[in-house]
Order: C-alpha cells, then structure tokens, then sequence
C-alpha cells in the first residue's frame, strides 16, 4: 500500500527492458530532471514522508531498526483513513483493501489485523518510493537523516491544518493524530471534519505557505545543480503545449522547441534545447524499434513464418531516418549506445530486424536472461501482452510517412517527467514559472 496518484508503469514488455532502452533513458532523463521517477508523482507524499521520518526518530526509532518499516506502514494507513474520511481516496491505492476497514473508529490494532493485507509488503510504499527521490530534493541525507529543508518541510505538514476552526474549535496537528494512532486509539471525530481531512488529501490537499516555501527553495536548488533544466522550471510552456504531452507526443516536442527558441536570449537555452532534441530523438526512435520488434514476435508466435515482413510499406524508409536523427542528437552525449548508428546504415526491413534481434539477444544474455526470439523462432511464447501492435499496423497500413511515425510515437510515449514539474509548480503557487 502507498499513497500516491495511480500511475501507469510501462507495459511488461518495457519494464522487462528487452532491447536495453533503461540505461540510454535514464542518463536523458537525469540529465534534465533526476529529481523524479516514475512512481514520484505526488509531492505532498514527500512532506509527509519527511515528518514521519521525524516522528519516528522522536520515537527512537531509526531506518536501521527492524520496526521502522512496520512504523511507517502504520502512519500511511493513517494517512489512508484521513484521506477516506475526506472523501477524497483520489491518489490512495490498495484503496480496496483500506475500504475493508471498519468505517467507524478505526485503529492501528485493527489495521495491523493480517485479513486486511495491509502489512504484507511493509518496505514497499512512500519511503520505498520517496527515500531516494528526497535525498536528490535535499530533504534527506544518505543516512535518511533530515536535512535543514526536511526538517522544514516536517514541521510545515504537521502543521498544514490552522490551529483554530470554526467558532474556535482547536485542531490537532498530524503528530497529535500519530500519537494517537500508535497508541491504538482511533481518530477522534470531534476533532476532525471532513474539510479538515481534505487539507492533508494526497490528490486535493492545499500545502500552506510555509510548505510552498520550501519548495520554491528546493526548485532553485534543483536549477542551480542541474542547469540544463533550468527552463522547464522558470518558463513552462501554455496550457495548449501541456495538453500535447498526454495527447500527441509527437507534436508536443516540437511545440516545446519553439516555446523556448523564442526564449532563448543570449544561449540561456541551448543546452535544455540540445537535451530535448535528444529526448524526442530517442524517443521517436525507440518507439519505432519496440513497433518493430512486437511486430516481428507477435507475426511468427502466431503465423509461424520466420522469414521478416513489414507492418507497413515505408517502416524501413522511417526507421533509418529516425535512427539517423537519433545517432546525431546523441553525438557527444557519453551514452556509448551504437543501436541508432547501426540501424541508421539500410532501410531493408530484412537488416533492420536482424539487427534488432541480434541486439535484444545480446542484451538479454547480459542479464543472464533469455532471449524472447532469435534470428529464427520464437524461444518464450506470451512475452508480448497487450501490444497495440497488430491494431496500430492495420490502422496505419494506408499511411504516410508522417503519419506512420506520428501514429508508433504516440503508441509508446516515455515519461520525461515535465507534467511532474507543472504539477510541482502548481503546488508550490508558481504555475506561471518559478521566479528563481
């Protein structure tokens, strides 16, 4: 169980890594933004998870000791009750198995009961997810030790909610809640309403100024170690080219290159337009190799033929172009990954897939693991669920080279992380940019 927006991870096909796409991925992505994953997507779960870390060490209680990992799963049910009271479960998940909890006065005994399998995993959730990413933030140090900012960002979740309601009704903070919880008590009714859970919601909370304060700190430190990302956080784009990540990567890239051409005084941009030219490059490209290869599995897992044939008429024409976008945006990158400069060299569709097979079974047997396919059968059969593949192949069989690369692009988007930073932002209070 943890407490975070649900996230949709790449299919079981990207997340086995087959063509070794990982590690040229990752060095783009911490390149511009390592503040993230795939699973940070919510920054009130790094508030919450700073205090906990300080709750818990009030407690004696250190991430060395075997009951820390059961502790914290304590204080993210408790979280998770707060939020359901709230109505606001938007961001819980294992949402059905927090709905098995009796709905009137919960406790942490009740919780810890094993029929609700809220225990099963207990070093799997925020601090599995935000230790590492709050580290990079400066909130933690390698010792998961707060930091100055961390210590902050504790005491500014603790107190979210204004010590005074209505009609002077006085409110708790969350570790007057904690104590509480620990100490096998519900939380108490009377001193909670259900706007008063919303203001620590995962989805919908409101951090208060002091909170935002800390993350406008932690943006212009983010600026100042990693500078090539300096922009998306000082100049992110309109409404209209955000709209274009979730809903057609393939002009989104370049609605972002003119958004911050048009900035670019003195060079500030250059290397942040560099960075994205690689982004889209490889993501075009990769997107183009995955295409290729599902195809090529799928067509002889259930066809049986071994000999290459295309999903469309022009695939080897775009996949060269794409490589060869792709090896120059890379020149001089460190990357030391020669997939695009070998696939750059011919457009016969026969090549192109040896080529892709030949390198998927290299990479496979560096991990000591199994190739899918060789060069003539298929070796491990059900490896490709839930391709778009076949479908996007008929869809597109009358399509042109624009649209071909278009429609595989955004088929298999990557995360780049930028509706991270706007989300960032939006909680902080700078949406129009941070002024750093």
């Amino acid at each position: 169980m943890y407490l975070t927006p649900y996230t949709v991870l790449p299919s079981g096909l990207d997340s086995m890594d087959p063509l070794g796409f990982l590690r040229p991925y990752a060095a783009l992505t911490d390149a511009l933004l390592p503040e993230f994953t795939t699973v940070t997507v919510a920054p009130a779960c790094h508030s919450f998870l700073c205090w906990a870390v300080r709750f818990l060490s009030r407690r004696h209680l250190s991430v060395k000791d075997r009951e820390f990992a059961r502790s914290m799963r304590d204080l993210e049910v408790l979280w998770g009750v707060l939020c359901l009271r709230a109505s606001r479960p938007e961001g819980v998940l294992n949402i059905t198995k927090l709905n098995r909890l009796p709905q009137k006065k919960p406790t942490r005994a009740v919780a810890r009961k094993a029929e609700f399998g809220l225990y099963a995993n207990p070093g799997y959730g925020v601090r599995g997810h935000y230790a590492g990413p709050s580290v990079t933030w400066g909130f933690l140090d390698a010792d998961m030790n707060l930091t100055s900012s961390g210590e902050a960002l504790a005491e500014a979740w603790d107190t979210r909610l204004p010590p005074n309601g209505r009609r002077g009704r006085k409110r708790p903070t969350f570790t007057t809640l904690a104590e509480a919880w620990m100490n096998d008590e519900p939380v108490p009714d009377a001193a909670l309403n259900e706007e008063d859970c919303l203001c620590w919601s995962v989805a919908e909370g409101v951090p208060n100024e002091r909170e935002k304060f800390v993350w406008k700190r932690a943006f212009s430190r983010a600026a100042e170690l990693w500078p090539a990302g300096r922009g998306l956080w000082t100049q992110p784009p309109d409404a209209k080219v955000k709209a274009l990540y979730a809903a057609n990567r393939f002009a989104f890239f370049p609605a972002l290159r003119l958004h911050y051409e048009a900035r670019n005084s003195a060079g500030r941009f250059d290397e942040l337009l560099r960075c994205l030219e690689r982004c889209r490059a490889f993501e075009q490209f990769a997107a183009l190799v995955q295409f290729i290869f599902e195809w090529e599995y799928l067509r002889r897992q259930r066809q049986g033929s071994e000999e290459p044939l295309p999903p469309h008429r022009l695939t080897g024409k775009v996949l060269r172009r794409a490589a060869r976008e792709a090896a120059d945006s890379l020149e001089g990158s460190g990357l030391g990954w020669d997939l695009p400069s070998r696939l750059c060299l011919d457009d016969s569709f026969e090549t192109q897939v040896s080529v892709i097979i030949a390198a998927h079974t290299a990479h496979q047997k560096r991990k000591l693991a199994q190739p899918f396919m060789d060069e003539h059968t298929v070796l491990l059969t059900d490896r490709v669920q839930n391709s778009p593949v076949m479908r996007l192949a008929e869809k597109l069989a009358d399509a042109d080279e624009t649209r071909l690369c278009r429609g595989v692009m955004n088929a298999y988007p990557r995360s780049w992380f930028f509706n991270n930073v706007w989300r960032w932002l939006d909680y902080a209070g700078e949406s129009h940019g941070h002024a750093d």
